[in-house]
């Protein structure tokens, strides 16, 4: 990692730290001025903090950076990661990087903070998601959400990017001046730190890919550089600075120059596992060819892309249309041939992180349109893939599609044997619904045998009693759909 220098330091000092540690002489590195340093020996998959030390000539207090957050996971970032001292935002309010967990994680109520009512995230219902007893990492933490567009206006040259995703961004593009791209960042990703908003996936790092010349003409070159696989497709290639990988792609855009290129590049990005989100576009239309999500039920990104419709709070389509004819508002193009793979997410002055911080609007704004609700997808997308990493991309966007809360059942544009609307598809996001246990849940018996235990008790022998166990409160349990569950078994067992 590189960091500016700063005025009279002698030296400098890089330290990292792994969950509620404290920083330590062990875990410490002297570096000199103007060199680079890399921190080794770190865990994959765990989460770190980092910051740098500048040591000032002579003694004396040593001035820290503001901390970073990254977890480790192969492969490799192709680009380099800056840390960076940011000034003082207008209002003299402090961001911390670290992500602030509520006193009672499996309690929903705890997570309802004015943070995250700010985000309208209890729309999708994320607040009991976050207190679901799963497996692996909350909040999306281990993966990557590569939000494509132009760029990001995070760590910028001039300090003036928003510390609402300095912890999360690790690679960056070309260039931090777009409003849109930080927004949709910030509904996916923004850290729950205290401050404005957070995002559906606040533990989660963010990537910004842009390309060399125009991403309406270069998309599909950018999705294979998502998947880790920078050839070129159709002799276009993506800007080298944004190479990487990602786990999520969140697409707020369309490509109405080169749809088959864009489409051959979706076909990269699913056969490296890469979950494709993209928004329908605000043109009351049944998904026009040259956006992203008219690729959704396609051969070869079929499974591994979501098509996405803006709802506002009442949960309708934006500007109230639910029915055909007329198709939905600016509000979201119908889900049209792409039901299948479909989903809506509110879209409605969604409150966020803004591109022009420090410069106009004090740090955040509204977002309206399939651009924001693209992103609250992507989140859930990473959230649910972090929460049970022992399931495939695949898996994980099916999971997504038949959780969903149907919201048009009252019409001709629904089908009641397949559950699917012509306009919304599977209907709303609903993060709750995928963090939670599908239908029964079992507990494994020896030789693998699943035993039901949703409302089952082990009846006791007479006279024998059972104390409780700590053993059993962290038991594992799977629910139809086979995803696995933490769950207390005392309860369990009666006399």
């Amino acid at each position: 990692m590189s960091w500016s220098a700063a005025a009279g330091a002698a030296s400098y000092k890089v330290q990292w730290k792994s969950g509620n540690e404290m920083y330590s002489a062990d875990r410490e590195a002297a570096v000199a001025a103007g060199t680079m340093h890399t921190v080794s020996g770190l865990v994959a998959g765990r989460q770190y903090t980092i910051r740098v030390l500048a040591v000032p000539t002579g003694g004396g207090a040593e001035t820290p950076s503001s901390e970073r957050t990254a977890s480790p996971t192969p492969p490799t970032y192709r680009a380099s990661t800056t840390v960076r001292a940011w000034t003082s935002p207008p209002d003299g309010s402090r961001y911390p990087a670290e992500t602030l967990q509520p006193s009672s994680p499996n309690s929903a109520a705890s997570w309802r903070t004015a943070e995250y009512n700010a985000t309208k995230l209890e729309l999708i219902n994320a607040a009991a998601g976050y207190a679901a007893r799963t497996m692996g990492a909350p909040g999306g933490g281990g993966k990557t959400i590569a939000v494509i567009g132009t760029t990001l206006d995070a760590d910028a040259p001039d300090n003036t990017g928003h510390p609402d995703l300095q912890g999360s961004i690790i690679v960056n593009g070309r260039g931090f001046t777009s409003s849109h791209e930080t927004k949709a960042a910030g509904i996916a990703a923004a850290r729950r730190n205290g401050v404005g908003m957070h995002g559906v996936a606040y533990n989660a790092n963010l990537v910004g890919f842009t390309s060399q010349g125009n991403y309406f003409a270069d998309l599909g070159a950018i999705l294979a550089s998502v998947a880790g696989r920078p050839q070129e497709v159709g002799g276009h290639t993506a800007d080298d600075s944004s190479r990487g990988s990602a786990h999520v792609a969140s697409m707020s855009i369309r490509a109405a120059r080169n749809p088959a290129e864009t489409k051959a590049g979706m076909k990269i990005a699913a056969a490296a596992g890469v979950i494709m989100v993209g928004s329908t576009g605000n043109s009351r239309r049944d998904q026009p060819e040259g956006y992203p999500a008219s690729g959704a039920a396609d051969e070869g990104i079929a499974g591994y892309a979501i098509a996405v419709g803006s709802l506002n709070e009442a949960g309708t389509a934006r500007n109230g249309v639910t029915a055909r004819p007329p198709h939905p508002a600016s509000g979201g193009s119908a889900c049209g041939a792409v039901k299948r793979y479909c989903l809506w997410a509110p879209g409605e002055a969604v409150y966020t992180t803004d591109g022009q911080y420090f410069r106009s609007t004090g740090g955040y704004s509204t977002f309206s349109g399939t651009s924001a609700a693209a992103p609250f997808v992507a989140g859930a997308a990473a959230a649910v893939l972090a929460a049970f990493p022992n399931k495939t991309s695949a898996q994980v966007v099916e999971r997504l599609l038949t959780t969903a809360s149907q919201v048009d059942t009252t019409n001709g544009n629904y089908d009641s044997e397949t559950g699917l609307s012509d306009i919304y598809g599977h209907g709303k996001l609903d993060l709750g619904a995928a963090m939670n246990p599908v239908g029964f849940t079992s507990s494994v018996l020896p030789g693998g045998r699943l035993a039901p235990t949703r409302q089952s008790f082990v009846d006791l022998p007479p006279g024998l009693r059972l104390r409780p166990s700590a053993a059993l409160i962290d038991s594992v349990v799977y629910d139809t759909q086979g995803f696995p569950f933490l769950h207390d078994l005392n309860p369990a067992f009666r006399e």
